[in-house]
């Protein structure tokens, strides 16, 4: 009996962070889509293709793609300005014991520079890819990459294409 209200309690404790994550992000950002596993993959692939020193994903949400490359022993960064979802990304990191590896940040990745990043995650809508784009100009260093989930940066010429996912480099 006790199990089951338990179980009840982190169901609703688990919908009422889904529901206020949501209000949070029309309130301060764009919605909360998160990355399904097999772009999760296709990343993972992406990652370790080449010798992944550092990564970032803008726009982290949950963490789930942090959490991902954390456990292949990537060191990534993840910015997002919802912090009730960088709260519960940090919970999954801690419960998987990958945040030595694994780090989210409640941030606007606007303002973050991307400068010391060897890859970059994005998964933006079409409206914002060319402001991504100026901003991955400005910032990364010659060489590093860039993966878009979706929708491709509209000057850039992608040097790979797996499914939905852009490969970019710099």
């Amino acid at each position: 009996m006790l199990l089951a209200v338990l179980f009840s309690i982190a169901a609703n404790l688990v919908a009422i962070i889904i529901l206020a994550s949501l209000v949070v992000s029309l309130i301060r950002g764009a919605p909360p889509v998160p990355s399904n596993k097999r772009t999760i993959e296709i990343f993972l692939q992406i990652a370790t293709e080449h010798a992944t020193q550092k990564a970032v994903d803008l726009g982290a949400g949950d963490g789930r793609v942090v959490q991902a490359l954390a456990a292949h022993g990537i060191e990534t960064h993840g910015y997002e300005i919802n912090p009730l979802l960088v709260w519960w990304g940090k919970m999954r990191l801690r419960k998987a014991g990958l945040r030595h590896k694994g780090v989210l940040k409640t941030a606007n990745l606007w303002s973050q520079n991307l400068g010391e990043f060897d890859l970059v995650f994005i998964y933006g809508l079409p409206n914002v890819m060319r402001h991504f784009e100026a901003k991955l100009e400005r910032e990364l260093r010659p060489g590093a990459r860039v993966a878009s989930n979706s929708f491709p940066l509209p000057n850039w010429k992608p040097v790979k294409q797996i499914e939905h996912v852009y490969l970019y480099q710099k």
